[in-house]
């Protein structure tokens, strides 16, 4: 996997690194590398699942939107009021890129490149395909880990500061008095 820090300047998301800013990952595949946005996020409303991918519906033009069949509501989902057992329960889309599952963990979302995102009850991001993330309290990407292999995130006042892997590489965030990223090093 390679990490990616993209710049949207149509998007008013404001990340770690600043507005319109958000990160991914790239995952090699068989014919080609798939993108994978990893500050992500389920968001429920009564009727629906909202796949927020680097920022919220307002700052997005077209968020993914899974529809729910009546008898759920999004709104139960936080309530504790998980409503699958056993067998797992598709969701219907506003679009053909990717399917979503209910299960009685969380949801999972599979792209139509084939990767699989998987959320907790809350919607929050816990792995894609087999690489664990772990969060920080705001929810920030804190640790991404397959098997043995592991890169970590480094905040300071909410701001990434350093990015280190289980092989040494590093990667260094310097930011303007602005808060807007002003340089990175990187010495993957």
């Amino acid at each position: 996997a390679t990490i990616v820090h993209e710049y949207k300047s149509r998007n008013r998301y404001t990340n770690s690194l600043g507005v319109g800013w958000c990160n991914a990952l790239h995952l090699p595949r068989k014919e080609t590398h798939a993108h994978v946005v990893i500050e992500t996020r389920l968001t429920f409303f009564p009727d629906f699942i909202q796949l927020e991918d680097c920022g919220s519906a307002e700052q997005l033009a077209f968020p993914e939107v899974f529809m729910l069949p009546s008898g759920l509501n999004g709104k139960d989902f936080l309530a504790q009021n998980w409503p699958i057992g056993d067998d797992p329960f598709y969701l219907g889309t506003n679009n053909l890129i990717s399917k979503a599952t209910i299960t009685k963990n969380g949801i999972s979302i599979k792209q139509l490149n084939g990767v699989t995102r998987h959320f907790d009850k809350k919607g929050a991001l816990t792995a894609i395909d087999d690489m664990h993330i772990s969060l920080t309290h705001e929810g920030q990407v804190e640790k991404i880990q397959r098997g043995d292999r592991w890169v970590q995130y480094q905040y300071k006042a909410g701001k990434l500061q350093n990015i280190v892997s289980d092989k040494g590489y590093a990667a260094k965030f310097s930011y303007r008095n602005d808060g807007a990223v002003n340089e990175i090093e990187n010495a993957w």
